[in-house]
């Protein structure tokens, strides 16, 4: 077994935990952030007679933000691809048909028959049917909606 590539699996394996890791601490901060922002504007618009221009600042802010959440959310996937990529490159050359759980695992996320443990296994369909990174996108459009109608209605 070559060391140099048994180290670079090792390496890519924990960039990608690492990177799945990076996802959901900002996945966390920028929803409560969101939710801090939104409360805040629900707060202040009955509070304030003129309290209309804060509201629009705010929406206008929480769609900046929004959008900077979409495109970090966006990269940070990306790298996640790009880091188990490399661990089933290196996975096959420092181990050969020994280990196989990282590039079997691509296959059985697209739902065919995976047979390493001598019984085979596959991804339900229904599980197959939305993904984690679809729902992070839709909690941004959410959030961009509501703030897009804070700034066009008050």
């Amino acid at each position: 077994m070559d060391e140099n590539k048994k180290s670079g699996y090792e390496a890519a394996i924990k960039l990608t935990d690492k990177t799945a890791r990076t996802i959901w601490s900002v996945y966390t901060a920028l929803l409560a952030s969101n939710a801090f922002l939104l409360s805040f504007a629900a707060f202040i618009a009955p509070i304030l007679s003129s309290g209309g221009y804060l509201v629009r600042l705010v929406g206008l802010l929480g769609m900046l933000i929004c959008i900077a959440w979409f495109l970090i959310t966006m990269r940070n996937f990306d790298f996640y691809k790009y880091y188990f990529a490399w661990a089933r490159k290196y996975e096959e050359e420092a181990f050969g048909e020994d280990v196989t759980m990282i590039r079997n695992g691509e296959s059985f996320a697209k739902g065919n028959d995976v047979n390493d443990l001598g019984i085979p296994i596959r991804l339900r369909w229904a599980s197959r049917l939305f993904r984690v990174e679809w729902l992070v996108y839709v909690v941004i459009l959410s959030f961009l909606t509501i703030y897009g109608y804070l700034t066009a209605t008050v």
